[in-house]
């Protein structure tokens, strides 16, 4: 996926929002004009995720800081406190696998990395979700080629959702045991992406995890790290979950089936669907 005109408004005010939380030298409009300029020469060509990292090098003076770590962990809890809750809803479903990927789908809506995006309470959160129909849904056609798929990589997105993607993980290797499954997580801590830190936290069997190396918002494989890039091509199947690794592998040849809620307007437009809908599908 390539830029938007509105993904500058939208990166640019994540980075407002950073500049709150982070300590910052200089004066804020000054550093917001650094910024603009910094925007203004990003390639047309770049993706979405590329440019908030240029972004965020330059605002952070090419620190990596886990600005958000406690609020992950806290993120994590909320969803770990209802797991088991989660787990009876796949258990009571006539298709576990597919109210599964429903839940991780649906835990996509944990996200606060979109610029003025909330969430609120999250069973009421996730009953109101589960009511929505899927814009694209390609579960079907996603299952059948569980049956005689030996590998499948899961892309991991942010934390919270990542406690979704542990229950999909467990329920898949519940009715798939011969299928070996990978989990990628981020190569460094950016924004509330996963590392495997977070994975771990979140209950992910550490011998399912992959550190991709990448350290962008979203998988953009000529940022993989050797291991990262292995999963991806090796894989006969793959999910890949939210927004910033649609926009890094939307133009890939791989198997990919991409797990999302469409938040903004640009992701929206490429599914040519509206806004907020619910995504399982292969790009079309």
């Amino acid at each position: 996926m390539r830029l938007y005109p509105t993904c500058a408004s939208c990166n640019l005010g994540s980075m407002a929002k950073l500049m709150e939380i982070v300590e910052i030298k200089g004066e804020p409009w000054e550093v917001m004009r650094s910024l603009l300029k910094v925007a203004s020469q990003v390639p047309g060509d770049a993706k979405p995720v590329e440019l908030y990292k240029v972004l965020y090098d330059e605002l952070m003076g090419g620190k990596v800081v886990d600005i958000y770590k406690e609020e992950k962990r806290q993120m994590n809890e909320a969803v770990l406190s209802i797991y088991s809750w989660l787990q009876s809803l796949v258990r009571e479903a006539k298709n576990p696998v597919k109210r599964a990927i429903r839940l991780s789908i649906i835990g996509n809506i944990i996200d606060l990395g979109v610029h003025g995006h909330r969430w609120g309470d999250l069973k009421e959160e996730v009953l109101k979700s589960l009511k929505m129909p899927l814009h694209y849904d390609e579960r079907d056609a996603f299952i059948e080629m569980l049956e005689s798929s030996k590998t499948l990589f899961i892309i991991g997105d942010n934390a919270g959702e990542v406690v979704f993607d542990r229950l999909l993980i467990e329920t898949i290797k519940e009715h798939y045991p011969h299928l070996e499954i990978k989990y990628g997580v981020r190569g460094e801590p950016l924004l509330n992406d996963i590392t495997e830190e977070d994975a771990i936290h979140a209950g992910i069997d550490k011998r399912y995890i992959v550190n991709t190396g990448v350290d962008l918002p979203g998988f953009v494989p000529s940022r993989a790290s050797e291991e990262g890039l292995k999963a991806l091509k090796e894989a006969d199947i793959i999910i890949s979950k939210g927004q910033g690794n649609f926009e890094g592998l939307s133009e890939t040849p791989y198997n990919i089936f991409f797990a999302l809620r469409a938040k903004c307007a640009p992701v929206a437009s490429e599914w040519k669907a509206p806004i907020g809908s619910l995504i399982f599908s292969r790009v079309r």
